[in-house]
C-alpha cells in the first residue's frame, strides 16, 4: 500500500513493503539506491538483510520496509521491522532495523540516494506521525552511524516539528586505514606493540607445521565454516547454530554483495585460531573471531591471526580493515581509527509509549535519587 504525501512541494510516495515476497522483488531497486548512496555497509545490502530476515523474523515481529518514490524513482529504502517487545514492563510495538539484535550487525542506516537524505528524511517523517501513526509505539534506530546523513537531517524534523526523542552513545568500531605495505603498518604502532608481535610471531612460527589459509567463494568457505564452528563454539561457550544458519544462507547470495572468506590458522592441522571477513574488495570487515585458548596462551594467539590478516588485506589492495564493534584488547592495540555509532529511541503519542516512558523516566529519577 502507498502512501501519498506532500514534502517541500513536491509530491512523493511511501510504500509499506510487509511481506516476504514483496521484500524478495525488491532486490534490484535496492541495490540500485545503495549504489547511488553514501552508505557503504556489507550490513545494509539486501542480500545480508534478507537472509537475516528469513532466519529471524517471525512470531511477534514483522515486516515494516518503508520505500519513499519520487515520481517512479525509488529514492529511498528504510530497512525496519515491527516487534511487541517490553519497555519498562510495558509491551510496545517498536519499530527497529533489520540486522539486529541477532547477528550484531553494524552500520546500520535508511538508505538514500545522495543529496536525497533531505526529502527521505522528511517523507519518513511526515508518514510516521501521519498515515501510519497508529501502526507503532516507539522507534528503536540501534547503532546508526554517528555521521549518518540521514540520521541527521530525521533529528532535524524530530526538533521542528517538536517531537520527542532521545539519544545515547552506541558502540565504537575501531579500525585500521591501510598504508600500501605491512612493514609501513607495523611502524605505526607504539615500539612495544611491534616488537611483541615480532616476538610472538617468531614463537608461532617456532612450531612444526603452521599454516594459515583464506577460503574463499561459496563451497570453499561451506567447507570451511565447521572447523570454524568447531572454535566458536569452544570460545564462547554458545551452540552459534542460528549464526552459521545465517551466514549457510547468507553464502549462496554472497557473490551480489559483500563476499565472504575464512581465514584459518592450523598448527599440525589443529586448528588454533579462525576469523570469517565480509569484504567488498576495498574494505574487510572482521565479522567472527574464534580462537583455541589452550594452545599456548603467552603469544596471544588472536592478536596473531588479526596481524596475519591485516597484512593479508593489505596486499590484496584493501584500504580498509574494520573490527567493528567492541573495544576488546587487540582491537585497540592494532587500530588506528575509530568509528561512533548512535542510539535513537523515537516516542509516538500513544498510551503505551507514554506509560512506558513515564515507568522509565520514574525509575532513572529513583537510582539518582539514591546515588
Amino acid at each position: 500500500m502507498r502512501h501519498s504525501i506532500s514534502v517541500s512541494g513536491r509530491e512523493l510516495e511511501v510504500a509499506v513493503v510487509d511481506s516476504k515476497e514483496e521484500f524478495g522483488a525488491l532486490r534490484g531497486v535496492w541495490k540500485d539506491v545503495l549504489s547511488a548512496s553514501v552508505t557503504d555497509s556489507g550490513f545494509t545490502t539486501w542480500e545480508w538483510l534478507y537472509t537475516w530476515s528469513e532466519r529471524f523474523i517471525a512470531g511477534e515481529r514483522r515486516l515494516f520496509v518503508l520505500v519513499v518514490f519520487d515520481g517512479s524513482e525509488v529514492i529511498g529504502i528504510a530497512p525496519w521491522y515491527i516487534q511487541r517487545v517490553a519497555r519498562s514492563g510495558v509491551p510496545v510495538r517498536e519499530i527497529g532495523f533489520l540486522g539486529l539484535p541477532e547477528a550484531g550487525s553494524d552500520y546500520l542506516d535508511v538508505i538514500a540516494k545522495a543529496a536525497k537524505e533531505p526529502l527521505v528524511a522528511q517523507a519518513l517523517h511526515s508518514v510516521l506521525f501521519g498515515t501510519l501513526a497508529s501502526h507503532w509505539d516507539t522507534i528503536g534506530l540501534k547503532e546508526i552511524p554517528a555521521e549518518s546523513a540521514f540520521l541527521a537531517h530525521f533529528i532535524s524534523e524530530l526538533r521542528r516539528h517538536g517531537k520527542y526523542y532521545e539519544t545515547d552513545e552506541g558502540s565504537f568500531c575501531p579500525g585500521v586505514r591501510l598504508p600500501d605495505s605491512f612493514e609501513a603498518y607495523l611502524h605505526q604502532l607504539s615500539s612495544h606493540s611491534r616488537h611483541a608481535y615480532r616476538r610472538k610471531m617468531r614463537a608461532l612460527l617456532s612450531n612444526e607445521g603452521v599454516r594459515h589459509v583464506v577460503r574463499r567463494g561459496a563451497h570453499e568457505v561451506q567447507c570451511a565454516l565447521p572447523a570454524l564452528k568447531q572454535l566458536y563454539q569452544m570460545r564462547w561457550a554458545g551452540d552459534g547454530d542460528d549464526l552459521f544458519a545465517l551466514l549457510a544462507g547468507y553464502l549462496p547470495r554472497a557473490e551480489e554483495a559483500w563476499q565472504v572468506e575464512v581465514s584459518l590458522l592450523t598448527v599440525r592441522e589443529r586448528p588454533v585460531a579462525g576469523l570469517l571477513h565480509l569484504t567488498n574488495g576495498k574494505k574487510m570487515y572482521q565479522y567472527l573471531m574464534a580462537v583455541d585458548r589452550s594452545f599456548n596462551r603467552r603469544i596471544s594467539i588472536g592478536s596473531l591471526i588479526c596481524g596475519i590478516n591485516i597484512q593479508a588485506a593489505i596486499e590484496a589492495g584493501c584500504v580498509e580493515y574494520d573490527f567493528l564493534r567492541g573495544m576488546e584488547d587487540h582491537k585497540l592495540k592494532f587500530m588506528n581509527r575509530a568509528r561512533r555509532s548512535m542510539n535513537v529511541s523515537v516516542h509516538n503519542k500513544t498510551l503505551r509509549s507514554l506509560s512506558a516512558w513515564t515507568i522509565g523516566a520514574a525509575r532513572h529519577f529513583g537510582k539518582l535519587l539514591l546515588r
